[in-house]
């Protein structure tokens, strides 16, 4: 597959909450905001639906699951099949913890091939689960990768004990986005460059989180956009490479 890193973003948590889909939801929101003409697709390429916090998520993958094992269904098709917030297309994921079961590495290859024809940029949340084969499938289409780590030891233990895994899947990453980065706290940047190896990845950015305003997100079913949080809510603060990503087909 040849897909060019401009056109496919693909969020990868390292543990559980890190915040994958909070953080990779608002970057596609602030794209489709600040990137147009051009339509923006998110896809919940995971094995759960978490998008409900923040949207009413429509219809899902699992509603055209044959069609797009069979490649019987086309981009603009897909599009039918979103829910449109506001500039955003959105598709969610899975409604049942072991429905990823039914799906193969292929399935991401395709939805994302079909959907780059009429899209101009799609952005998977592929969970933290190296089990499922939806995230695995989105991590090696040949998009951006974008790991979501945080500060905490356990965050940090979990990526080292998945290294090899990732190595064994021919996984790598081009951007670390460290989520709810507190400056005060002892795993500072320099540490968690020096951990994580600061050899893997492109680039380190830090999204700040004032007044845990992640926990009052997910109970209000918002974004941190809606907060007006550093690092969500203006363009020039998309955490991503400069000049790397673009809506340009």
């Amino acid at each position: 597959m040849n897909i060019s890193k401009e056109r496919l973003l693909v969020f990868h948590g390292c543990d559980h909450k890190v915040g994958t889909t909070m953080v990779s939801y608002c970057a596609a929101k602030l794209f489709a905001k600040y990137r147009s003409p051009g339509k923006v697709l998110f896809l919940a390429l995971n094995d759960n639906d978490e998008i409900h916090y923040y949207s009413s998520k429509g219809t899902s993958i699992e509603e055209i699951k044959s069609r797009v094992d069979n490649r019987l269904m086309s981009g603009d098709e897909i599009m039918d099949y979103c829910e449109k917030d506001v500039e955003l297309f959105v598709l969610g994921g899975l409604s049942g913890l072991i429905n990823h079961r039914d799906y193969d590495i292929d399935f991401s290859e395709k939805i994302v091939t079909e959907s780059l024809n009429t899209f101009d940029l799609v952005i998977a949340d592929c969970g933290n689960n190296l089990d499922c084969s939806l995230a695995v499938g989105s991590l090696i289409s040949g998009g951006l990768n974008i790991l979501v780590v945080n500060q905490n030891e356990s965050s940090l233990l979990r990526y080292e004990a998945n290294k090899e895994l990732y190595e064994i899947l021919n996984i790598s990453f081009d951007v670390c986005a460290v989520n709810r980065f507190l400056d005060s706290d002892p795993h500072d940047l320099n540490y968690l460059k020096a951990r994580l190896g600061r050899e893997c990845f492109y680039e380190f950015s830090t999204l700040k989180e004032e007044r845990n305003f992640g926990r009052l997100a997910e109970i209000d079913g918002h974004t941190l956009m809606d907060y007006r949080t550093p690092g969500f809510s203006e363009k020039e603060t998309l955490y991503l490479p400069k000049n790397q990503v673009s809506c340009s087909p």
